[in-house]
């Protein structure tokens, strides 16, 4: 996926994967000189950023 594409499903700017990239928040790949992305650096990435309460699994009190 381009930055673009995931700027898209993230609905953030492209300039905001950009300083995810930076902040090495989120995986990639460079081709030449271009970034991309694997549906599983996403999906790694949106599963870490999620909020306990919206992540599947067993609830301890």
């Amino acid at each position: 996926m381009t930055a673009e594409e995931v700027a898209l499903r993230l609905k953030i700017s492209k300039s905001g994967v950009y300083a995810l990239i930076k902040a090495g928040a989120i995986g990639h790949y460079k081709v030449g000189r271009k970034i991309r992305f694997s549906a599983a650096q996403l999906r790694a990435y949106v599963e870490g950023t999620a909020c306990p309460a919206a992540r599947p699994g067993p609830v301890v009190l």
